[in-house]
């Protein structure tokens, strides 16, 4: 329970750090996101390291049970020492674990299609400045001659 409680508090970090995260992808702040990002990696790590303790620890319930190690899971847990004096804080510490992780979750979503919208216009912008900067495209043709088009185009790329 302590391992899990551990992760939970990693789990609360990463929320405040995921929409610390959204407000530097929405204002463009590259500085904020480089160090946002290098804490989050931080946070990940340690909270890859509970999760490998909370792995062996199920493997020792699961061996001291004789079940498989794949099947002890926390709700699992909760069903094995009903009417426990653990058992309510285990339930209180499932139920928190799967709201940080959901909540986590949503925010992880909203955030990847920000900067997936921003890595758009991104783009969309370098086309535009390329476009700006060679206005009429390069043609040739067969045998490697130019041919000049007329007009001015402003887009040469298939968006």
């Amino acid at each position: 329970m302590n391992t899990v409680d551990k992760q939970i508090e990693i789990y609360d970090e990463l929320l405040e750090i995921a929409a610390r995260k959204k407000t530097a992808v929405i204002e463009n702040n590259l500085e904020s996101l480089s160090e946002i990002t290098a804490l989050e990696n931080t946070l990940l790590g340690k909270c890859s390291r509970l999760d490998k303790q909370r792995e062996t620890l199920f493997a020792d319930i699961a061996f001291v049970l004789n079940r498989k190690n794949e099947t002890i899971t926390l709700s699992k847990l909760v069903e094995l020492i009903k009417g426990q004096p653990e058992e309510q804080r285990l339930i209180s510490i499932r139920n928190r674990a799967m709201d940080s992780l959901n909540r986590l979750k949503k925010i992880n979503e909203l955030n990847k299609i920000l900067i997936e919208t921003a890595l758009e216009h991104i783009d969309y912008s370098m086309n535009i400045l390329r476009s700006t900067l060679n206005p009429q495209p390069y043609y040739c043709d067969l045998a490697g001659n130019e041919i000049n088009l007329p007009g001015k185009m402003f887009f040469d790329a298939k968006q």
